[in-house]
């Protein structure tokens, strides 16, 4: 019987990319959203808290859309300690001291 571990656990990494991937994409919506509010907060009668919450979210959901693109743009194996075997780490790689 062939050893399917490594379909698994390629199905898996793909799975946690669309994941990802889905997630900003809600986030951009949300962003636009309140970056939308933002704008619209500048007619009269709208005090400076609307103007800051708006902001503040719109950056916020923004800046989360795109923590979650760059996370799922990264491959696996292209980084971290785990690229590194122990022969050939830089000397600040701690899981290679011994």
């Amino acid at each position: 019987m062939p050893n399917r571990g490594g379909a698994k656990r390629r199905a898996a990494q793909v799975r946690g990319a669309l994941l990802r991937v889905t997630g900003a994409l809600v986030f951009v919506a949300l962003g636009l959203f309140f970056a939308f509010g933002f704008l619209a907060s500048f007619e009269p009668g709208n005090g400076w808290e609307w103007k800051a919450g708006y902001g503040g979210l719109a950056c916020g959901f923004l800046a989360g859309a795109v923590g979650l693109l760059a996370a799922a743009a990264k491959r696996p194996g292209r980084g971290g300690m785990a690229q590194w075997p122990c022969e050939t780490a830089p000397s600040h790689y701690l899981s290679c001291m011994r």
